[in-house]
């Protein structure tokens, strides 16, 4: 989950996240607009995404991944087409996170 540039509206986003500590690899993924339960859906895992709210993708576990460790680091990584200005692109990120206690 995160925030939405102003100005800026995501119209579809894909999402992986992973984490190797020693042999252990966690890998999952998560497309926007697929709720996979788990929880009541949340108004900010609706399209369009908009700097209006925060948004939130649902992942699961890739088959053969291991669960992610609590206390360590990931790497996340997403692709998302943008609208912005009356024009579409595709923007591209990455960034270490923090795997937190589950709630």
């Amino acid at each position: 989950m995160g925030p939405v540039a102003r100005g800026d509206e995501i119209t579809w986003m894909r999402v992986w996240l992973w984490q190797k500590t020693g042999k252990r690899l966690a890998v999952c993924a998560g497309t926007s607009g697929e709720h996979l339960g788990g929880h009541k859906e949340s108004p900010k895992e609706k399209l369009p995404f908009t700097d209006q709210r925060e948004w939130m993708i649902q992942t699961e576990l890739e088959p053969g991944s291991k669960q992610f460790a609590e206390g360590k680091p990931a790497l996340a990584m997403a692709m998302a087409i943008i609208e912005r200005d009356g024009s579409s692109d595709v923007e591209t990120w990455s960034q270490a996170v923090m795997i937190e206690e589950k709630y």
